[in-house]
C-alpha cells in the first residue's frame, strides 16, 4: 500500500545526457518515506552529434513543476505511467552539493543505481538558497546526505571550455593561411567546438559521480 505522508518538498531537476546534450526535465517529491520523480518531457540536444530536438520548450518545466503542488503522492503517481518513486529506505546516499549561486547537484545512490540530476528551485519560489535544499533534504535522509557547499568545478568548467575552444579556432584559422584553405576552418568551427564542449562535459558528469 502507497505511503501517503505529506510532502516535505518538490524540486524542479533535469537530468542531461552529457554526449547529445539531451535533457530530461523533471520534478523530485520528496516524502517522508518515499522520492517520486514526475516526468516532464525533454528539450534541447545537440543534433549534430547524435541529439534530438525536445517536445518541452526551455522554462515550461518549472511551470509545470510549481503545478504540483497541492497534489497528493498518490495522484502524482497515478498522473502518468512514467512517473515512479523510490523507497528512501532504499536509498544507501545522497550527495548534494552547491551549483552555481541558487542550483544544486543531487546524486542519489541505490543499491541497483546512481542517478544524477541538477535543480534550479524549489516550487512555488521564485530564488531558492541552498540552505533550503539542505533543510529540505535533511528532513527526508538525515544521516545519509552528504552536503557540499563548494561549487563542484563549476566554474573552473565554464571557463575551461570557451578557452579550448576558442584555442581551436585560432588553430584552424592559422591552418588555413597554407593549402587547407577554407576547409579546415570550416570543419573545425562545425566540429571541434561540440566535440570538445561533449568531452567536458562528460568528464564533469564523472567528476560529480566519482565525488
Amino acid at each position: 500500500m502507497l505511503n501517503t505522508s505529506e510532502v516535505i518538498g518538490i524540486l524542479n531537476v533535469q537530468r542531461q545526457e552529457w554526449l547529445t546534450g539531451v535533457s530530461y526535465y523533471e520534478a523530485l517529491v520528496l516524502t517522508k518515506d518515499l522520492l517520486i520523480v514526475v516526468k516532464h518531457g525533454e528539450g534541447g540536444g545537440i543534433l549534430l552529434y547524435g541529439g534530438r530536438r525536445g517536445t518541452l520548450p526551455f522554462g515550461k518545466a518549472k511551470v509545470l513543476t510549481s503545478r504540483l503542488i497541492g497534489h497528493s503522492p498518490e495522484e502524482l503517481l497515478n498522473a502518468s505511467k512514467d512517473n515512479y518513486a523510490i523507497p528512501v529506505s532504499a536509498i544507501e546516499k545522497v550527495e548534494l552539493k552547491k551549483f552555481m549561486r541558487r542550483s544544486a547537484s543531487i546524486n542519489i545512490t541505490t543499491s541497483a543505481r546512481k542517478i544524477h540530476w541538477l535543480s534550479n528551485g524549489l516550487a512555488g519560489k521564485e530564488k531558492t538558497q541552498f540552505s533550503e535544499y539542505e533543510e529540505v533534504f535533511r528532513r527526508v535522509f538525515a544521516d545519509k546526505l552528504a552536503v557540499s557547499t563548494g561549487y563542484a568545478n563549476a566554474k573552473v568548467l565554464a571557463l575551461l571550455t570557451p578557452l579550448i575552444v576558442g584555442i581551436c579556432l585560432l588553430f584552424a584559422l592559422m591552418l588555413s593561411v597554407g593549402h587547407w584553405g577554407f576547409v579546415v576552418v570550416l570543419m573545425a568551427m562545425i566540429l571541434v567546438p561540440g566535440a570538445i564542449v561533449a568531452v567536458v562535459q562528460r568528464y564533469y558528469n564523472k567528476q560529480l559521480r566519482e565525488t
